[in-house]
């Protein structure tokens, strides 16, 4: 019992180096602003009073027990939906610069929260992975790099004990340590190597341009299974030094090629996209700078010479 509470200590409370928590804070910031964008022309339908939400009230407009767990509600009369929109995006701007981030992170998370009891007909899968990933940086540190807050501290950040970031890892993980078995058992196209073909031929969710490919078995069978060796890899290959950088780059492309070449899931993907930076280490990151400044460099001195 000793040994397994050192490993236990270990895994869930030893330090790390905050540096992966700023593309994260970064890129979700930004995709939570977009989004707040794309929601302003039906905001008032979604959310407000005379909206959809009124369709499932009782008479005398008596919200749904779900409402309780929404600031639309309590704030109803006393804040317009509209100036609850302007927060929501002052806020994003302010978690994107990490100004007052540990605040921006818990407001952000309660907008999130109250979006989806407020009207559970428009929750989609990025709305509960988003709220997912904002309870667990409400804990973690995300302002200690490429933040105004770092700036203002001016000293270099220390390290930080990883329960919070190792639960958001193990989160993360459990989505496609479920899923994948799932689809398995459930869906025999994917087991056949036919899945794939269904997904392009079908008009509400491709955007393929050439979906005739995918009437060619080969294709439809590699694409298939290589997303079931992506998904069922990456929960097992992230937890060694030398497969994680490359687990976690292809599990990024892959959700970044369904965003582009499929319909309806853009926001989920990308929303997972961006948390894989969650599982990354501080070397990762730093590794991936010195790569990109001697590229830049060199693409510099190349235009010198020219």
């Amino acid at each position: 019992m000793t040994s397994l509470n050192r490993a236990w200590n270990r895994f869930f409370f030893s330090s790390f180096d905050p540096l992966p928590l700023a593309p994260l804070r970064i890129t979700l910031g930004i995709l939570f602003l977009v989004m707040l964008c794309f929601l302003y022309p039906n905001w008032e339908i979604y959310y407000g009073r005379a909206g959809i939400p009124s369709l499932i009230a009782n008479p005398g407009w008596i919200p749904p027990y779900e409402d309780w767990w929404s600031a639309f509600r309590w704030l109803d009369g006393i804040v317009s939906l509209k100036a609850i929109w302007w927060m929501g995006i002052l806020t994003s701007i302010a978690f994107i610069i990490g100004f007052q981030t540990r605040i921006a992170t818990i407001l952000l998370y309660i907008l999130q929260t109250s979006m989806i009891h407020r009207n559970l007909s428009v929750v989609n899968g990025e709305d509960l992975v988003f709220r997912m990933v904002l309870l667990y940086c409400c804990f973690l540190p995300l302002g200690d790099y490429w933040s105004v807050d770092s700036r203002l501290r001016k000293r270099n950040p220390p390290l930080r004990s990883a329960w919070a970031l190792r639960l958001l890892q193990l989160n993360l993980l459990l989505i496609y340590a479920f899923s994948l078995p799932c689809k398995l058992l459930l869906d025999p196209t994917w087991l056949s190597g036919d899945a794939m073909y269904y997904v392009a031929i079908n008009a509400t969710w491709s955007r393929i341009p050439w979906p005739e490919l995918f009437y060619y078995y080969p294709v439809s069978a590699i694409n298939t299974y290589m997303a079931i060796i992506v998904e069922a890899t990456l929960p097992i290959l992230v937890w060694f030094k030398r497969t994680r950088p490359w687990a976690v780059a292809n599990a990024m492309f892959f959700h970044v090629m369904i965003s582009i070449l499929l319909l309806n899931v853009t926001f989920f993907s990308l929303t997972m996209v961006f948390s894989f930076f969650a599982l990354y280490q501080a070397e990762d990151i730093r590794r991936f700078e010195n790569w990109l400044r001697r590229f830049l460099a060199l693409q510099l001195k190349e235009q010198a010479h020219a």
